[in-house]
């Protein structure tokens, strides 16, 4: 018997209830729905006590009906046949090239495929002769799990309905006079031959799915998926004016891949749960119990033991609040990151609690705790060998109760908290006999977590529901949404299915291409019967790639998009800050005054290079970092940190210019003792961090490998002989210079020039060493944004540079430039002496620019500006990447 829509099969179901009916559906869910409705009726006519009809799901009933036969075998929970599927595969392993190292996918295959065969009648174990390798392996397989399921007196749940079947071909137990079969779309053939034993000893009436005509029905095509979502919920926002909230469905037939725009989108504009955990929306698909904090925080130490003990997640286990332990430390212990990370230790738990003693006692105490110590508690999650499953789950167990796990923040970490306790449970019972490594162990526990879901927010019977295409099968509602009906989730593809062979994947729903495609078609005829009122929503694109419509898409259809800022309606007010921004934007622009100026007795007499640097940069940093002394905390890098590395050159090249200067260098100079002395004072400049694997590394960059790729100090050293035999001589190294200034500047400038060189006929040139990118020279000598080189020379023309004599700059020019020291293939001198004019027109201009800067500053100005007086065009550069950008007004930056 069919119907017109669910409504009208929904009231036929329940029109059939008697006390002697059994009413079985495809679902739980429309099981459930029909309990509800038939609560409604009986409250709708004033009673207040009424006996409850017989409505379950067929697996519901099957499970029932078979503990009431008090069998002999029982069937295997999901668990237990992973063990039994892994136990049939180490007796039978796979052909090349699969790789069996108790992959658990390929036992959740073993166990789909052994499924999918039972319920259409097909012997997993073979009849006839194989098609391939792979399909003669599975058959020995599978033979194999029969064998040990049967020495376990169970069975695979899928031969349920054939095993039900035989005990009511045999009497063994009763059953109602009259059996309603309701809603089901495509039973399987083990199921269908289970209906004709019902219908040979019972009335039976079967009451199948409508294929609707719904009385209005729309197709919206949307730009993209995130477009779709936020048109459906604006849509369903403005329905719920005129409609109940669980009047409304929302059929979505891949929610896996939905879910994330559905929930961000729905609880931004909708909100999160309302009291009870209820909410005035419901996803059927639940989050897997892997994905809960609680869960995720108490997996931290297996994570830590098989994981290779790395610094992030012993952090993350001290710094959890779901373990009470450091609940009143935790925030002392997280400067134990800092140490652990300066001190490159990036893994194994003895060096890392070794370091942070040896830095900070007290904090190594704090970690260690009492009064059973970390380390010790830990331990016995350290050994290698296999240990038995109840005994790692006991080890597990004594970690969290000393370190005071769980501490439980909310009814979802309840929630979870139980699941998990039931999860260990099973895995004492059902695994008790199995012996695992501690990475295996963890494995399986991820596994099991992993499937097993946890409804966190809604209810069935309240709120806008949102359901997957099975789960759908004879809902009623108001009014439904058909979300993302692309060409690729109706029909879906072809059910993988590797272990059956070609002639099984034809007789298995699903596994060919006419069978998806027929029972798609079937679908969704179906899926029209939910509401009068249908509207199918589809993305027009992917990732810019264009997404076909599904074969099932109406002819008719419109385009529509959603513009949050431009076109906004009153749904989207709803979203705090959406509603915010405009507000902001009625407002129109505000510029908050600007603070009054400085009192000038904070701006410093002196003031470094660098520092000068930085304020012509931006005078607002230099107030922060300079005046003011906020220092941003440096990020600290794997490997040898940039500026350390150059920090180490400078020193060292200046270690090795000293000790040359000394004995006078000139084109006579010996290369090979040059390098040898080079060696010697890189073994004492790094003899303290010698130890460390990076610095190894980085010594091998500087001194190269022999017969191999040159080292960059031996490509520099060979560069500088070069020019010495050219007639250049090192006039003097990390010179200091102090008291440089002119008589509109309000301070002095102080520097360290890294060498002076000298050259009878070219004169002297002042260089910089430089390990990262150089400036262009345009940025020093026509924007005047790098004062560096200028200022150096600026010094010596003003003989403010120690140890260089007045007579031995006469009548000498001047120049500067920077030594590139970044890689050994593109060191080189690089000369900025101005192209078109002289660097007394240079120096001139900078002289100016300095004295702008002063007057800025003096007089207590420092505006968040970038180059406020320099020349250049390109101001936001020192914006990018400064750590005081949250402190400064973003409307006062030009």
């Amino acid at each position: 018997m069919t119907y017109s829509d669910n409504e009208s099969l929904q009231k036929a179901i329940l029109g059939k209830f008697r006390p002697s009916t059994l009413i079985l559906t495809s679902g739980e869910r429309l099981a459930r729905q029909l309990k509800h409705r038939f609560r409604l009726s009986q409250m709708a006519v004033g009673e207040t006590a009424w006996a409850m009809p017989q409505i379950m799901s067929l697996n519901a009933w099957l499970h029932k009906t078979w503990k009431m036969a008090w069998p002999e075998y029982r069937p295997l929970n999901h668990l237990s046949r992973l063990v039994i599927w892994q136990e049939a595969v180490n007796l039978s392993p796979p052909p090349p090239p699969i790789d069996w190292e108790g992959d658990m996918s390929l036992l959740e295959s073993l166990d789909e495929s052994y499924a999918v065969l039972v319920r259409h009648e097909i012997a997993p174990e073979g009849r006839g002769e194989p098609y391939t390798t792979l399909s003669t392996w599975r058959q020995k397989v599978c033979q194999n799990f029969e064998r040990l399921a049967s020495i376990q007196r169970a069975f695979h749940p899928a031969h349920l309905p054939d095993c039900v079947k035989k005990i009511i071909q045999r009497d063994e137990i009763p059953i109602p006079k009259q059996i309603v079969l309701a809603a089901f779309e495509a039973p399987s053939p083990i199921e269908e031959k289970l209906f004709d034993v019902l219908a040979h000893k019972a009335s039976v009436c079967r009451l199948d799915l409508p294929t609707g005509k719904p009385c209005r029905i729309r197709a919206v095509i949307l730009p993209d998926r995130d477009q779709e979502v936020k048109w459906l919920v604006e849509q369903v926002t403005l329905d719920a004016q005129h409609i109940p909230l669980n009047g409304i469905g929302v059929i979505v037939p891949d929610l896996e891949l939905y879910l994330p725009y559905l929930r961000n989108t729905l609880n931004e504009v909708i909100g999160p749960s309302l009291v009870d955990n209820y909410s005035a929306f419901n996803i059927s698909l639940g989050e897997p119990l892997s994905h809960q904090s609680l869960v995720l925080a108490g997996l931290l130490p297996l994570r830590l033991a098989t994981e290779g003990e790395p610094r992030q997640v012993l952090l993350s286990l001290l710094l959890s609040p779901y373990y009470g332990r450091w609940a009143e430390v935790r925030d002392q212990i997280a400067r134990a990151d800092r140490i652990w990370r300066e001190n490159s230790v990036d893994a194994n738990i003895d060096h890392l609690l070794r370091v942070a003693a040896s830095r900070d006692p007290n904090l190594f105490y704090l970690i260690e705790g009492a009064p059973e110590r970390l380390s010790n508690v830990y331990a016995p999650l350290r050994t290698r060998s296999a240990r038995r499953v109840p005994d790692w789950i006991n080890i597990l167990e004594r970690f969290w109760n000393e370190l005071g796990f769980p501490v439980i923040a909310d009814q979802i970490d309840t929630s979870s908290w139980k699941y998990l306790k039931d999860i260990l449970l099973i895995f004492k019972k059902d695994l008790r006999k199995i012996s695992l490594t501690l990475y295996q162990f963890h494995e399986w526990l991820k596994y099991a977590l992993a499937r097993e879901t946890i409804h966190t927010q809604g209810s069935e019977h309240a709120g806008i529901q949102i359901v997957g295409l099975i789960e759908s099968r004879g809902l009623s509602f108001e009014k439904v949404y058909v979300l993302g009906l692309a060409g690729t989730t109706l029909p879906r593809p072809v059910r993988p299915l590797p272990l059956l062979d070609p002639e099984e994947r034809g007789k298995v729903q699903g596994g060919t291409p006419e069978s998806q495609f027929s029972f798609a078609k079937d679908a969704f005829q179906h899926l029209l019967a939910c509401a009068p009122d249908v509207t199918l929503i589809r993305p027009e694109q992917e990732g810019g790639e264009p997404l076909s419509p599904s074969p099932f898409w109406p002819d008719s259809q419109e385009s529509r998009t959603v513009d949050l800022w431009n076109e906004p309606n009153g749904v989207w007010s709803r979203i705090v800050w959406l509603s915010s921004a405009y507000e902001g934007m009625k407002q129109g622009e505000h510029v908050a005054p600007c603070d009054p100026p400085l009192e000038s007795s904070y701006l410093p007499r002196t003031i470094s290079v660098s520092e000068l640097a930085i304020a012509l940069a931006c005078p607002f940093r230099f107030l922060m970092e300079k005046i003011i002394n906020i220092q941003p905390l440096e990020q600290v890098e794997y490997g040898v940190h940039p500026k350390v590395f150059g920090s180490y050159i400078h020193r060292l090249l200046g270690l090795f210019g000293r000790s040359l200067c000394e004995q006078g260098l000139d084109e006579s100079v010996d290369q090979e003792g040059l390098q040898e002395f080079l060696k010697v004072c890189v073994d004492q400049m790094i003899r303290n961090v010698a130890q460390n694997p990076q610095w190894s590394v980085e010594l091998r960059r500087w001194l190269g490998e022999r017969d191999k790729t040159p080292g960059l100090l031996d490509q520099w050293l060979r560069i500088e002989i070069e020019r010495l035999r050219k007639g250049w001589k090192w006039l003097k190294v990390e010179s200091s210079f102090s008291g440089l200034s002119f008589p509109d500047w309000p301070f002095s400038v102080s520097g360290r020039i890294d060498r002076i060189d000298y050259h009878p006929d070219k004169g002297i040139v002042v260089w910089d060493y430089k390990t990262g990118e150089i400036p262009s020279k345009k940025s020093v000598t026509t924007d005047l944004i790098e004062p560096q080189i200028p200022l150096y020379i600026l010094a010596l023309k003003e003989h403010k540079v120690a140890g260089i004599t007045q007579n031995r700059l006469e009548d000498r020019t001047f120049s500067g430039g920077y030594i590139s020291l970044k890689k050994w293939s593109s060191i080189s001198h690089q000369d900025y002496t101005p192209e078109k004019e002289t660097w007394e027109v240079v120096l001139k201009r900078w002289q100016e620019v300095v004295s702008d800067l002063g007057k800025l500053v003096a007089a207590g100005q420092y505006p968040a500006e970038p180059y406020p007086v320099s020349r250049t065009d390109k101001k936001e550069k020192p914006c990018e990447y400064c750590p005081y950008r949250p402190l400064c007004n973003p409307l006062l930056r030009t």
